[in-house]
């Protein structure tokens, strides 16, 4: 069910850039609504900050609609991004392995929010590929169909099987250094990519349940175009109030660690 919950509210984000007014506006109230979130999150530890997320996603598509607007800006918008993006993960990474029990939390959390950077995402770079797919296919529905559900195969198979720790422990025998560059790898998996090794498991139901997505497609095909009920500033308060409150039920109330 969270995972259907996520792929919805990611649809609704893409579409929600597509129609809206102001482009930049919508990312401005993204970008603040994301950063007031990794407040919460330093503070709480707490893991939960897709706001982030669809800031990323949309940003991209930002750039992205600038290749038939203005195709040279849009070259150098895109190129800029991605080396800001690359220093911004490598900056970052550092930043978490120099810092103390204090700070870390403050550096996992804010300073990527701050910065924009896709470090740290909630589903990494997996959910940005989902948004960006919904995207470039929102008009064809037949290759929007196909290309999601071949991800979401990909995805669980990654998630399922044990093909990325086979090849971690392959590096780790038979490259020099191999150790140093399997840490790194799977650092770069978790942290930029979304994807942690060591959570994998063949266990469908519990815990490699990433082929649940599928579920979210039919609501996706569903949809008709047309705007519903003008709730534009509940879902903005929503999200971040409903983490708040499970959390301080879970931890002030029943006393969760």
């Amino acid at each position: 069910m969270n995972q259907l919950h996520r792929l919805t509210a990611i649809f609704c984000c893409v579409k929600g850039m597509h129609y809206t007014h102001s482009q930049k506006k919508y990312l401005t109230r993204l970008y603040i609504l994301s950063v007031l979130m990794a407040v919460f999150q330093a503070y709480a530890q707490a893991e939960l900050n897709m706001i982030r997320t669809w800031f990323s996603i949309c940003l991209i598509i930002y750039i992205l609609d600038m290749k038939e607007k203005n195709p040279e800006r849009y070259k150098w918008t895109l190129c800029a991004y991605i080396i800001y993006q690359v220093f911004a993960c490598i900056i970052n990474a550092i930043l978490v392995f120099q810092s103390s029990a204090y700070s870390e939390t403050f550096f996992i959390y804010l300073f990527p929010a701050l910065m924009g950077s896709i470090f740290a995402l909630d589903g990494g770079l997996v959910y940005v590929t989902v948004g960006l797919v919904i995207y470039l296919f929102q008009d064809d529905k037949v290759k929007l169909s196909v290309s999601y559900s071949l991800g979401v195969a990909a995805y669980t198979f990654l998630m399922a099987y044990p093909v990325i720790p086979a090849v971690l422990f392959r590096i780790r025998q038979f490259f020099p250094f191999g150790d140093i560059i399997s840490d790194v790898f799977t650092y770069l998996l978790e942290a930029i990519i979304g994807i942690e090794p060591m959570q994998m498991s063949s266990d469908l139901l519990h815990e490699s349940y990433q082929w649940m997505m599928i579920f979210a497609l039919p609501f996706v095909l569903l949809y008709n175009e047309k705007k519903g009920h003008n709730l534009k500033w509940f879902f903005y308060i929503f999200y971040p109030v409903h983490i708040i409150l499970f959390w301080f039920i879970s931890h002030k109330v029943f006393g969760l660690a």
